[in-house]
């Protein structure tokens, strides 16, 4: 039972049609999209609690305000990573290894890496437990966004113990 526990963090059912594939990786891109949203408003919020103690009125709302255009500076971020995304889904769905921990894994390294690769010169080991801590955030949001539209393509297909 554990064994196949484990086996369904990284094992889901090949989904041969590419439509069927196009449909499972644009739902979870719209809902990256708008839980981006989300996030930035909550990053937002976290930033005007920090400030409540000593600031102004005006820059405690201005922080709230200021989400949307968070989110906008963020989309230069998101999309090219969507663009990156989107073929390595396609393959994960098509060989059957689309499940939760698969994206978490495949978001972690390549996050880690294009920080690494930003920060080259001065890598530090603050750079890789930001770059793994975004891919699990990331990579949970991109995948929970399939996974809530469509659950079944996530469930792994055991042989019958019979």
């Amino acid at each position: 039972m554990v064994a196949r526990g484990v086996i369904s963090l990284f094992k889901s059912r090949p989904i041969s049609q590419p439509k069927e594939r196009r449909r499972i990786i644009w739902a979870s891109s719209r809902f990256f999209l708008f839980g981006s949203f989300a996030l930035s408003f909550s990053v937002s919020v976290v930033f005007w609690m920090i400030e409540s103690w000593n600031a102004q009125k005006f820059s405690q709302l201005a922080d709230v305000l200021l989400a949307p255009l968070y989110w906008l500076f963020s989309l230069g971020f998101i999309l090219p990573a969507l663009a990156i995304a989107w073929p390595c889904a396609n393959i994960a769905l098509r060989l059957g290894y689309a499940s939760w921990a698969t994206a978490i894994v495949a978001c972690s390294i390549l996050l880690t890496l294009l920080l690494v690769m930003g920060f080259y010169p001065t890598v530090t080991p603050l750079i890789v437990i930001i770059g793994i801590a975004s891919g699990v955030g990331f990579g949970t949001l991109y995948w929970f966004g399939a996974y809530r539209k469509f659950p079944n393509a996530f469930d792994p297909q055991y042989p019958d113990s019979n």
